[in-house]
């Protein structure tokens, strides 16, 4: 039998009731305080890390004044720079600055002469800090010798001072002083001389290497001028060497080898390039005749070489013989699997890996950009190294920005003094605090 309407309807109403019960009591189980809480707290830890990951660079600002930042050897910021960040820092900008004198203008320690001791027991006379007068002795008389004058004589009259002496005045010796009278003098340490500024070797250091000179002339010749000595690394394939080279070395530019090595790809590294396929004697055929292409070169970094620089019985072949003849090596890091890094630290050969790439994008914005994280890496690391190729613009943007870092405090070196600053690792010592001076102090130990 079918229930009546009625009841079916009123069923129906329990049900929506209790189910409208159900989701009243979910709705107020999840709007607590304290969910609403989490959830506010994830929402905003999701704002911050997308900005963060989105936002433009910030470059971090030191509120150091210049003394401390010189004795900790950091570099010295641009003074409208660090003026401005300092005014939107109330507390610096309101705040004075206490400084502590080093030291009395040296004019202020002119001291008088220590007091002679009294023919008599005395008690000890404390030295005048008045500057010393100079007064002739009065005329020897020829009578009996007259008294000693006491310590504080009173100055000569001027019928004494008009009487001429009667012989040039001569040197008495002053005697020994007593150890009360010692005591009683004033005795200050000389002011400490100033410090100087930092060295330019000091400087933080960005070594720029120019790959691929030689095939091209006219870019290879204007890359052999530019204002700044930079590593120019020749591919041992071109033509005309010994005249490129000529030049570069008179305008003071390093000589590199740019050993064409096997890439990842399809692309042709050129003629007697190293393969991984190639037989030993084959092997070190090539590198025999790419050497001898460039006798004058003084280091070695690959070209291409994605493959050949992650194949460690290539690179170990390489290695040895840029060591057996005495010259660096410099990875350019054209695959992140490169082992030349790795081998080249194992067999101590003075080495160095590529930082920074110029000319990705050949445009003269982009080469701007990659130049400038260039010299924040160094900055913040004290060297760099950068590599670029002769393009137009590299070359265009390089003629100018080199003479304007080196304004900047920026050292511009070469890949081999580089290499060399890198491997001069002096050991950690504790920093010697005295109170030494006038030429007194110990030299500190140079690397």
């Amino acid at each position: 039998m079918t229930p009546p309407a009625g009841d079916e309807a009123r069923a129906r109403r329990r049900r929506s009731s209790r189910r409208a019960g159900r989701l009243l009591r979910r709705l107020r189980r999840t709007f607590r305080s304290r969910n609403l809480a989490g959830a506010f707290a994830i929402v905003v830890s999701c704002v911050v890390v997308l900005v963060a990951l989105t936002g433009p660079e910030r470059r971090p600002t030191f509120y150091r004044t210049d003394p401390v930042r010189r004795a900790l050897g950091l570099p010295m910021e641009d003074a409208v720079t660090m003026a401005e960040a300092q005014g939107e820092v109330p507390s610096l900008s309101a705040s004075p600055r206490f400084v502590l004198p080093s030291g009395l203008e040296p004019e202020k320690w002119a001291f008088g002469p220590l007091p002679r001791p009294p023919a008599e027991p005395a008690p000890p006379a404390v030295a005048s800090l008045e500057p010393p007068t100079r007064q002739a002795p009065p005329p020897t008389p020829a009578g009996p010798a007259p008294e000693p004058p006491p310590a504080a004589m009173a100055p000569l009259g001027p019928e004494a001072r008009a009487a001429p002496p009667a012989e040039p005045p001569r040197f008495v010796p002053r005697p020994p002083l007593s150890s009360a009278t010692r005591l009683a003098t004033l005795v200050l340490p000389p002011p400490p001389p100033p410090r100087p500024e930092p060295a330019p070797k000091d400087a933080p250091m960005l070594a720029i290497v120019i790959d691929d000179v030689g095939p091209a002339a006219a870019p290879s010749q204007r890359a052999t001028r530019l204002p700044r000595p930079v590593t120019l690394s020749f591919l041992p394939y071109a033509a005309g060497l010994d005249g490129l080279v000529a030049a570069a070395k008179a305008h003071g530019h390093e000589i590199f080898l740019h050993l064409p090595m096997e890439p990842e790809g399809d692309e042709d590294p050129g003629p007697n390039a190293i393969l991984t396929n190639l037989e030993p004697a084959e092997l070190h055929r090539r590198l025999a005749w790419a050497f001898g292409r460039l006798p004058q070169a003084v280091g070695v970094n690959n070209h291409m070489g994605s493959r050949a620089s992650s194949d460690p019985g290539v690179m170990m072949a390489v290695l040895e013989e840029i060591g057996r003849r005495g010259l660096v090596f410099v990875d350019s890091r054209t695959s992140p699997l490169s082992v030349g890094t790795t081998l080249a630290e194992r067999l101590d050969l003075p080495h160095a890996g590529r930082d920074v790439f110029l000319d990705n994008e050949p445009d003269p914005a982009a080469v701007h950009r990659q130049l400038d994280a260039a010299e924040r890496l160094a900055r913040r690391r004290g060297q760099a190294l950068a590599i670029g190729h002769p393009h137009p613009a590299t070359l265009e943007v390089l003629e100018s920005w080199l003479p304007q870092a080196e304004t900047r405090g920026l050292r511009i070196v070469r890949a081999g003094e580089l290499i060399a600053r890198s491997r001069c690792r002096p050991p950690a010592e504790p920093i010697p605090v005295s109170a030494c001076g006038n030429g007194d102090c110990p030299p500190v130990p140079a690397c």
